[in-house]
């Protein structure tokens, strides 16, 4: 999105990495960028962010509800991975889960699960 910052800004004033991430897990009947008011408050606050759809919302893939644990964690694995163009600027000692009704309820079961550290 137009908004996201990118590596070539590393370079420019502003917020310096690396920076806290957030990972952002919608509910039913919910697509992406009905999420990206928060992800662009939270970028201007000096945040790495994603939003993603949750399998079978949106433009994702697969059953109507999904597994919204397992797609938690697998954009979790992605988002502190190199394969995040975002992530040099990610401090991946600083990662919080934040989720809207059924992303809420992944958010809780990740946290519970690993010990409330990720």
């Amino acid at each position: 999105p137009r908004w996201a910052r990118t590596d070539a800004m590393l370079d420019q004033p502003g917020p310096e990495a690396p920076l806290p991430g957030v990972v952002y897990s919608g509910g039913v009947i919910s697509a992406q960028p009905m999420y990206y008011w928060f992800a662009q408050e939270m970028a201007r606050k000096g945040y790495v962010v994603m939003t993603y759809d949750v399998s079978g919302q949106g433009r994702s893939e697969g059953n109507s509800t999904g597994d919204a644990v397992a797609d938690l964690r697998a954009a979790l694995d992605f988002f502190v991975s190199n394969r995040n163009p975002l992530h040099r600027m990610l401090d991946r000692r600083r990662i919080g889960t934040a989720g809207h009704s059924m992303g809420a309820g992944a958010v809780q079961t990740v946290a519970d699960h690993l010990g409330r550290k990720i």
